[in-house]
């Protein structure tokens, strides 16, 4: 029966209550309140006539309760995707899901972006799911507001909030660091409403201000939605607005977290901080005329307020994708440079990225790099260049109207115009336009426009399939693109980019296949702000360029410069990217050739310079494909608009609905997306991996070599620590590169040609990358997936590495992500993956410590992803069973990762741990002797195999014993007993059976040459150690010394 209905309907049109400590705090004057003080003592002061109690509320045998549990169960079913986890374990029971509805809609009272989510949502949802979350939300504003439950519930929604932690407050009431609210009085904010807000939307934004008059319109927002309401409440909104402004000085660093925690959400918001901002701008220049009004406190903060609503203004309108109509001028960013600037500039010899990136605007400056030096976006005459008809599109261009020695000119020209740096490049690389002659520009140039356009329809095509991206979020994926296009055609690059874009926007581990991560990390790092003015290669022009051409109003780009364009002036890309310079070079070149076309073929749509390139780039990868393009009308896959279908293609065919081929942000925030669009992620996700230390205790060296890093870190000596980090580091990553000894052992163990990708390893920049803790002590490791591999299969990986390696144990775990309400697979224990935003360096103490605060036995294994760490929890093993942390564990974490590093979102997903002890678990004595028992079964496993193999072919005519003799080489030939057979028959299975012995000798003379390697892989590594100790020594002499003469002359 559908109780919830009934309940609600005779709670339509009901007002939700103003916030009840706003209430609260307008009755009091002035307000002295220290809030860690009511919290930390449990203090009930809301005085409300309704109010309730948590258990009323979770008694099903209750009518309350009843239907409370069930609009929560509702809530759950619509809201809840397996993304997110508030709690370890789905509800079951009507209690749960009662219990449930508390804690949901508690952390999302508290969490000023969770709320935004669900609104976002709610956009989507039925009825019946809108009419429940209203009924939660009717409800809930009834318990007290600082019983200890909800204080938990409040500091746990703050916490997990980004746009709490600069000091946002909420529910009318600042939160200043420990501090409390301060003294404000009632008449100062009455003032300071009168004075500073001049519309009941243009709330103020800041500490309070914001966040309770945004708590307001949000909660305001979901009764609209339900339907309930009819509409905003302005009045509501500035009363909220005026209670919260006590915040004061806090809110100039958290205007910005507080515009992007609510523009994900709910759009409208940036206009209300960008009407805001702009009033503060109006009032800040009224005060610089007027300084004689004060408020009633003698402080006024709304100065402050007024700067950081200023800077929340700007910020919501740099957020908005603002596409301009075609046939807008897109005027430049940049003015022209002077003469004594290009004369500084062309004299300049510094070859830094930096510096180039400083010159390039003079050198080639920004008007020059456009036909005409404005850009008016869109096609000709106004329209878009993907309504341009397909006869348009496939019409064949002119040619090259010019020669080599047309060429050579404008060569000459250019290296006159750049800088010294410029030219010193090319004298040091050779690049010459001779590359890419005159008859490769004339096949370039008569390749069907659809080339021309590469640029404009792919970047017009990102801004209708993607229309619900903000201008950072549409930025950071045009970054994406440039970053995931690394020997990639576009349909693969594509689908990378998306997944990826998908993946961070879910806020989970990012862990699709990527040509190169540190690309990925860099972009995610900068999350679509800076682009422009990355030069790496190609990164930001191309990211500029596909923004352009989409009509966003950037800066204008010169033309990209990638790996094909440097094999077009004769170079290689690492010679490209080793010499900047000469970005000045192809970009001045490019303009002049683009002018050169325009003057010497009129007719048809003039080119623009990345236009040129775009067709240089489909001839060369053409002719590099074999392809003749002077045959063909369209090359498949050259531009990202005609990638998307296939895409598309494959989402629906995973289950995903793509209404229009539009991928808005619901789609994108389907987990099914990364795994559709690239198919072997699952594959990877969920292969058990390896995670091999290379450090070892089991050689002097090696023991010594640990016990100077321990000194080291102890008395604080970096220089030693990194040198004995990046010993280890460094055998890994060597370890991982080209035909890896890791894959010749996959292929041993398996007897299949398998390739082994996607090892990671990590640097000597980043040695806790990928790590884990033993013992209380953290340690880097490499990771191998072992996809498809049998326990015996990965117990003779793990012998051979750990006993070349000397390692005292060997671990290859299998951790299956499940969501909140799949059953834990058989076999498996339960256990966690802790995941948050992490762009820096992994600190040694982050991993020891989250190990530390899970409680004792949990060991943790860290894995860095582009824009993130995952941290997976290692069940801990007892004398009841193995288990995994708790809910507590998992707070106490959480708290840690806060508390000491200022993590922000950290992320609990359920997660199935299996390794099977004595196979993906192997310990050893220190002897080798466990490595060796298990490479004894496995040899003898390949001659039973052999011999199974051998017995199929001979049948009855070779008896056991003849088939081990002939195996082990005690005869030549397999003694074949049966008289019924011909001689040629006989010859048929002693030739086969050779065969099996071959390839059996063969399998175990390459185990024996691997098992070398490994030990020789273990020397290598042990023999850097040996050579480094004396140096460490001197130095940990020499700090003793220092020490010593210290102490000496404090006693003096």
């Amino acid at each position: 029966m559908d109780i919830i209905k009934p309940y609600i309907d005779r709670n339509t049109g009901r007002k939700m209550n103003d916030s009840p400590y706003t209430r609260h705090l307008q009755e009091v004057h002035p307000i002295d309140i220290d809030a860690g003080y009511i919290v930390k003592n449990n203090i009930q002061n809301v005085p409300m006539s309704d109010e309730l109690q948590e258990d009323e509320l979770i008694d099903v045998d209750s009518e309350r309760g009843q239907v409370w549990a069930a609009a929560s169960r509702v809530v759950h079913d619509a809201m809840y995707d397996g993304v997110n986890a508030l709690t370890v374990k789905a509800p079951e029971s009507e209690s749960d899901f009662g219990r449930f509805g508390v804690e949901f809609y508690g952390q999302l009272e508290h969490n000023f972006s969770q709320m935004g989510y669900n609104i976002a949502k709610l956009q989507g949802a039925d009825e019946r799911t809108k009419m429940a979350l209203y009924h939660l939300q009717s409800e809930y504003a009834k318990l007290p507001m600082f019983s200890w439950n909800g204080a938990k519930r409040f500091a746990k929604g703050l916490s997990t909030d980004p746009t709490t932690y600069a000091g946002i407050g909420t529910l009318g009431l600042g939160f200043l660091g420990r501090a409390g609210v301060k003294q404000t009085t009632k008449q100062g904010f009455k003032e300071m409403l009168r004075r500073g807000i001049t519309s009941p939307y243009a709330i103020a934004a800041l500490e309070g201000g914001s966040y309770s008059g945004l708590y307001d319109y949000f909660t305001q927002e979901i009764g609209v939605e339900a339907g309930v309401r009819d509409n905003i409440d302005p009045a509501q909104i500035a009363t909220s607005t005026a209670v919260g402004a006590a915040a004061g000085p806090a809110v100039v660093a958290a205007g910005e977290g507080i515009v992007r925690g609510a523009q994900k959400a709910a759009p409208v918001i940036r206009d209300l901080f960008d009407e805001a901002g702009q009033a503060a701008d109006a009032r800040t220049l009224q005060r610089a005329q007027d300084k004689s009004v004060q408020l009633n406190t003698g402080v006024d903060p709304m100065q402050a307020i007024d700067a950081a609503l200023s800077g929340a203004g700007k910020v919501a309108r740099g957020m908005q994708r603002q596409v301009v109509t075609p046939g807008t001028t897109i005027p430049p960013k940049t003015s022209p440079p002077t003469t004594d600037d290009l004369a500084a500039a062309q004299a300049d010899t510094r070859q830094t990225a930096e510096s180039v990136s400083q010159r390039l605007d003079i050198t080639v400056p920004e008007a020059e790099r456009v036909a005409g030096g404005t850009y008016v976006a869109g096609a000709p005459g106004g329209g878009r260049w993907s309504d341009l008809p397909e006869e348009t599109l496939n019409q064949r261009g002119p040619g090259f109207a010019g020669s080599d020695a047309d060429l050579a000119r404008m060569w000459q020209e250019t290296l006159s115009e750049v800088s010294q740096a410029a030219n010193d490049s090319v004298s040091r690389t050779g690049a010459t336009w001779e590359a890419f002659p005159a008859k490769s520009w004339d096949l370039a140039m008569r390749l069907p426009n659809r080339h021309q356009f590469w640029y404009e329809l792919s970047g017009e095509s990102f801004v209708d399939r993607l229309p619900d991206l903000n201008m950072d979020e549409h930025m950071m994926f045009v970054d994406l693109v440039g970053a995931t296009s690394a020997r990639a055609g576009p349909g693969p690059n594509l689908e990378r980019a998306v997944s990826v874009l998908s993946q961070n926007l879910r806020g989970v581990p990012v862990d699709v296949d990527l040509t190169t991560q540190s690309t990925v990390e860099a972009a995610l790092q900068r999350q679509g702000v800076g682009v422009s003015s990355d030069l790496a290669n190609k990164t930001g022009m191309f990211s500029d360029t596909l923004a352009l051409t989409g009509g966003l109003p950037v800066r204008y780009p010169i033309a990209v410069n990638d790996v094909w364009v440097a094999k077009a002036y004769g170079i290689t890309d690492g010679q490209l990217s080793g010499n900047q310079a000469l970005h000045e070079v192809f970009g001045k070149y490019t303009n002049k050739l683009r002018d050169f076309t325009n003057q010497k073929s009129p007719g048809g749509i003039p080119h623009q310079s990345w236009q040129k390139q775009a067709r240089q780039w489909v001839q060369m990868r053409s002719a590099d494909d074999g392809i003749d393009t002077s045959q063909v009308t369209s090359v498949e896959g050259n531009d990202y608009a005609s990638e998307f279908g296939r895409l598309v293609q494959k989402l629906e065919g995973a289950g995903i609905n793509v209404p229009g081929g539009v991928l808005t942000r619901n789609i994108l925030m389907d987990p099914r997306v990364a795994d559709a669009l690239r198919p072997t992620t699952p594959g990877y996700r969920e292969a058990p991996k390896a995670t091999v230390e290379f450090g070892t205790l089991l050689t002097p060296s090696g023991e010594k070599g640990a016990s100077i890093f321990a000194a080291a870190r102890d008395a604080g000596d970096t220089l030693t620590q990194q040198e004995y980090l990046g010993t280890l580091t460094g055998s890994m990553y060597t370890s991982a590169r080209g035909k890896t000894l890791w894959e010749k052992t996959v292929r041993l163990a398996t007897n299949e040609s398998r390739m082994v990708t996607r090892i990671s390893a990590p640097t000597k920049a980043d040695p806790f990358a990928y790590s884990g803790t033993f013992e209380g002590a953290a340690a880097p490791n490499i990771r191998i997936p072992l996809k498809n591999m049998s326990p015996d299969q990965i117990a003779y990986f793990n012998a051979m590495a750990g006993k070349g390696l000397k390692q005292k144990a060997m671990a290859a775990a299998e951790i299956k992500n499940i969501t909140r309400n799949e059953a834990l697979p058989e076999g498996y224990i339960e256990t966690n993956t802790l995941y948050f935003p992490w762009t820096q360096t992994v600190p040694e103490e982050l991993i020891i410590g989250v190990s530390r605060a899970l409680g004792e036995g949990f060991e943790v294994s860290a894995s860095k992803t582009p824009g993130g760490l995952a941290i997976d929890v290692n069940p801990r093993f007892t004398d009841d069973g193995a288990e995994g942390p708790d809910a507590d564990a998992i707070d106490s974490a959480t708290d840690f990762l806060e508390n000491e590093f200022g993590v922000q979102n950290v992320k609990a997903f359920r997660a199935a741990y299996k390794s099977d002890y004595g196979k993906n678990y192997v310990e050893d004595d220190g002897t080798g002797a466990a490595y060796d028992k298990i490479i004894e079964a496995t040899l003898k496993g390949w001659e039973d195999e052999a011999a199974q193999q051998i017995q199929s072919i001979a049948g009855t005519s070779a008896t056991a014993d003849a088939i081990t003799a002939f195996l082990r080489g005690d005869t030549k030939d397999l003694a074949i007993t049966g008289d019924g057979l011909t001689s040629a028959e006989k010859a048929s299975i002693r030739r086969r059976t050779s065969t099996v012995r071959k390839n059996a000798r063969g399998r175990v003379d390459s185990h024996n040459q691997t098992l070398a390697e490994w030990g020789q892989l273990g020397d290598e590594l042990d023999n850097k150690m040996t050579a480094a100790i004396p140096k460490w020594e001197r130095r940990a002499a020499a700090r003793a010394k220092n020490q010593e003469a210290v102490a000496n002359a404090s006693e003096m």
